[in-house]
């Protein structure tokens, strides 16, 4: 049986008005997602280092139902937790994201890419939660997600729009 890893990553785009100006400011977060789950679906956290493909499918679905996804990230250097902290607190209730997961085998990107885009929005302030360090509890609700699932073939990965 193959060793493949899962990872995942969350893009925020955040568009902020620029006084004077009618073009708006994009600010990107990016962060790497340890684990996630869907406020109001029957299964818990699914933990990225611990599923399958089959697991991430009906995750996907679950997403699309209950049009929230809530996500826990582990803070780093290059992207601290707390510019999400202050976007949610600052009331950045315009974003766009992107939720996507990438099955990996010998560090190559081999067998599905799958991700979620939507225009988002915080359902409660992020929080910290678990042990040391913590990682930081990431509530968004999504408006019309639209989904994309992939197939690495001849070095290309060909995403598709898909309902699930």
């Amino acid at each position: 049986m193959p060793n493949i890893e899962y990872m995942a990553n969350v893009y925020i785009f955040i568009h902020r008005a620029v006084e004077g100006k009618t073009e708006k400011k994009i600010d990107l977060l990016r962060y790497y997602v340890h684990s996630f789950e869907v406020d109001g679906a029957s299964a818990g956290k699914t933990i990225l280092s611990r599923t399958n493909e089959a697991v991430v499918k009906a995750r996907f679905e679950e997403i699309r139902t209950h049009a929230n996804v809530i996500l826990y990230i582990k803070s780093s250097r290059e992207e601290p937790t707390s510019k999400l902290i202050e976007a949610a607190k600052s009331g950045a209730a315009g974003f766009t994201t992107s939720f996507s997961i990438r099955a990996v085998k010998d560090e190559e990107i081999t067998l599905t890419a799958t991700s979620v885009q939507a225009k988002g929005s915080f359902a409660e302030t992020p929080i910290p939660v678990g042990g040391t360090p913590p990682m930081l509890k990431v509530k968004l609700n999504l408006a019309a997600p639209t989904f994309f699932y992939g197939v690495r073939e001849k070095n290309k990965v060909n995403l598709h729009r898909v309902e699930i």
